[in-house]
């Protein structure tokens, strides 16, 4: 008896060969192009590694183009990170420097590739390989489809979105696996010169904090945020905070960290402008304080400072507006006219009966 149905059809013996050989005929085409794609792999590194085994590196001239690449503001601005760790700032090249001092180097390739993508992951291998001395530093990593949010987060489907989410975390891996091919001294010398050139470019300082506020909006860093965590007013900030300020920024540009991490964004606008009124009054009530004493003294020697010192230092009479004058038999008199009576103090600065009595 037939294992198959009586309404479903079979394809006779010589349809299933025809069928076969289409199938055949399509594998063959595409076998031949990943063969060919994979021959010319292999002939571009077979190429890559003759060409630099015959002109080999001087790593003097070398290092001096890597020193004038962080000569370059460009550059600079770019080169360090900052991020915390346990409380403690921690800071070191970032990608772009490692870049420029891989293409300084020469004879280097570097990069990652997406090995394989399965149940909302892709696998991904970055690498740093010296054609030279066939040295080769590699990280392998999985990075899940996945994006973080304050309400939890969300899978991701673009396929833009998830390249750009492996690059992000494939940038970092192919940053440490060159900073590992490339001598550490050499790379201290490029991190100083760095440091160099943005302390020498920072120059104008209001100019320089302008350029910051600037780079700083996109990511919603504000004026208050910066100065919240400077602890002071931006107007009082240092080259040195600037530096830092711009380790900061590459951080949360190239996705190592999120503003978060850096400023209290629970901050409003709103809240640090009555902290700079509040600071701005302060300052003001400061400079009145710090008036000269001669002119205080000046005013006291006029009739009019005169009075008005004995009526600052005269006692308080709560609701009062006359009192009985004792030149007058007890009259009731305007309290705001005593402080024009010759009496109204005697000789050693005694103030009259009427306002040594009751209070």
């Amino acid at each position: 008896m037939s294992q198959h149905p009586s309404n479903i059809p079979t394809l006779p013996a010589s349809g299933n060969a025809t069928l076969a050989a289409q199938n055949n005929q399509v594998a063959a085409p595409e076998s031949a192009i990943a063969s060919a794609d994979q021959q010319r792999a292999i002939a571009e590194v077979q190429a890559a590694l003759v060409i630099a085994a015959s002109r080999p590196r001087d790593e003097i001239k070398a290092r001096e183009r890597l020193i004038t690449a962080c000569s370059r503001l460009n550059l600079a601005k770019r080169a360090l990170y900052e991020y915390e760790r346990g409380k403690e700032p921690i800071s070191g090249p970032s990608i772009r420097l490692a870049e420029a001092a891989a293409r300084a180097w020469g004879n280097m390739t570097y990069g990652f590739r997406e090995m394989s993508r399965d149940q909302g992951k892709s696998e991904v291998e970055a690498y740093a390989w010296d054609l030279e001395t066939n040295t080769k530093a590699m990280r392998q990593f999985a990075v899940k489809h996945w994006r973080d949010t304050k309400k939890g987060g969300y899978a991701l489907k673009d396929e833009r979105d998830i390249y750009e989410l492996v690059a992000n975390y494939a940038q970092r891996r192919v940053r440490a696996t060159i900073l590992e091919i490339i001598p550490g001294d050499v790379i201290e010398d490029a991190v100083r010169q760095c440091e160099i050139t943005m302390n020498a470019e920072v120059g104008d300082i209001k100019e320089a904090r302008k350029n910051m506020l600037a780079v700083f909006q996109p990511f919603g860093v504000l004026q208050e945020h910066i100065e919240a965590r400077l602890g002071h007013r931006l107007d009082a900030i240092q080259a040195g905070e600037i530096l830092r300020l711009w380790k900061i920024y590459n951080n949360i540009k190239d996705g190592v960290s999120k503003p978060e991490d850096w400023f209290d964004m629970t901050i409003k606008p709103a809240d640090a402008a009555t902290a700079a009124k509040a600071e701005e009054l302060k300052g003001r009530l400061a400079k009145e304080n710090a008036k000269p004493a001669a002119q205080d003294a000046h005013a006291a020697e006029s009739p009019s400072g005169q009075q008005a010192t004995l009526a600052a230092n005269a006692p308080e009479r709560d609701g009062t507006t006359q009192i009985p004058c004792p030149n007058r038999d007890g009259a009731l008199v305007e309290a705001a006219q005593c402080p024009s009576c010759p009496s109204y103090t005697d000789a050693s600065g005694m103030f009259c009966p009427s306002w040594q009595g009751e209070k």
